[in-house]
């Protein structure tokens, strides 16, 4: 591996013949990335290699008839290069010119090793890949680098460590299940993709007008029901099921405005959506997932042990700031790493299977 303050040694077999014409006397170096930029050129001469003209018996001998030693900046580290051969009638090497490209140089670019993990740096802008990436007809998943933060607001924060991280295992992305394996390449298990009802016993079964999502009759703020309430009379039982799959993003306390713990909560997050599991504990022992966490639907995550379940579905997955707007629809704060939330109706969305 080359480290970006290393020499890069020019001696190409089978590459071209470095005999200068008589119409374009003067030599260079280019070396460019794979997107056009140019990093620097040197002009060549005998005081910087081994050019001769005269020698003639370098002709089509498949033998590169130079050496030269370019330096590695650190503009080019994490990129593919190429060093253009050129011979021009311009002393600055831009007039009448002939070029001859070099093969691809792979300066710490693709896949590298960082922070006890696999990343990918982009050949072409020397970028840190995170999402997703087809390489060589693979798909691939690189972390976004947010993890959630309990305290003091449940907000996902930047974190370096995990920053571009190539996915292993089994990891939820976008909503759906992929097995990534110890290579990193998606396999997808649409079978872990179902849905459940909570209290699977009673399916959707009934609820009270007050218990549905949206605007409803209960005296609430603003009217508005950010979930879909189970309670133990309509949907009996203690074990409450994941009705999607995801990754347990935390497990916490919701405390009143004199700090004294009302219920424990869990998140899960799938890449899609964030699910809400609350009001139903009274303790952090009824709750039995703990955080990283992976899930599937119909997975015992906890046993209620109060009157009832809260669900409520969010397509973001700063818990905090959705809860700060749990009378309204939707939220929007460029502040905040996602910027905005919606609440879903998680009766359509089980019944629907989205």
């Amino acid at each position: 591996m080359l480290a970006w303050t290393a020499i890069i040694l020019i001696l190409r077999d089978g590459w071209h013949e470095a005999i200068g014409e008589n119409s374009r006397p003067y030599q260079y170096l280019i070396v460019i990335g794979l997107d056009g930029h140019e990093f620097y050129r040197v002009k060549l001469d005998n005081t910087n290699s081994n050019l001769n003209s005269s020698n003639t018996s370098w002709l089509n001998n498949n033998k590169s008839s130079f050496a030269a030693t370019l330096p590695v900046n650190a503009a080019m580290n994490h990129r593919g290069i190429k060093v253009i051969h050129r011979y021009t009638d311009d002393a600055n090497g831009n007039g009448n010119y002939l070029d001859f490209w070099s093969p691809q140089i792979d300066i710490n670019d693709g896949f590298q090793s960082l922070n006890g993990g696999t990343v990918y740096y982009d050949p072409v802008n020397g970028q840190l890949a995170t999402g997703w990436r087809t390489i060589n007809g693979n798909r691939y998943y690189f972390s976004d680098g947010y993890e959630c933060q309990p305290d003091p607001d449940d907000l996902w924060v930047y974190n370096d460590q995990l920053h571009g991280q190539m996915y292993t295992g089994i990891n939820w992305v976008d909503g759906h299940c992929y097995n990534f394996g110890n290579d990193g390449i998606a396999r997808a298990l649409p079978q872990n993709d179902g849905w459940s009802w909570p209290f699977p016993q009673s399916g959707e079964g009934w609820h009270y007008q007050g218990q549905k999502f949206g605007y409803t009759s209960n005296i609430r703020k603003n009217g508005y029901h950010d979930g879909l309430d189970f309670g133990t009379q309509d949907h009996p039982g203690s074990a409450v099921h994941a009705v999607h799959g995801g990754r347990v993003l935390d497990v916490n306390t919701v405390r009143d405005n004199n700090g004294q713990t009302m219920w424990w909560f869990t998140t899960i997050w799938d890449g899609r959506f964030l699910y809400v599991y609350q009001e139903a504990f009274s303790n952090r022992n009824k709750i039995i997932v703990k955080p990283n966490d992976i899930i599937y639907a119909g997975q015992v995550i906890g046993y209620r042990d109060k009157d009832h379940l809260h669900l409520g579905i969010n397509t973001s997955p700063n818990y905090g700031v959705d809860l700060k707007n749990s009378f309204v629809p939707s939220w929007s704060d460029s502040s905040k790493v996602t910027g905005h939330g919606e609440w879903i109706d998680p009766e359509w969305a089980i019944r629907n299977r989205i």
